[in-house]
């Protein structure tokens, strides 16, 4: 599998993430993502938001509702 990576995503943030690919030998590049923190490199509608807390998501569904429906 090989994942694109959001430049965008805190490297503090998905050190977890990385050690985890690391690990299962999962390739991946950094790049800026126009949607999404995670994408599939041989499938691109196949794409992960990471979310900070349900707080966030259900902010997202409600107030930023247009931009999240428009990513």
């Amino acid at each position: 599998m090989y994942l694109l990576i959001d430049s965008r995503e805190k490297p503090k943030a998905i050190n977890g993430i990385l050690n985890h690919f690391a690990k299962n030998n999962v390739n991946y590049d950094v790049t800026k993502l126009y949607f999404g923190d995670y994408m599939d490199y041989a499938r691109p509608n196949r794409v992960v938001d990471r979310k900070q807390n349900i707080a966030e998501l259900a902010m997202n569904c409600t107030r930023d509702h247009k931009r999240f429906k428009g990513e």
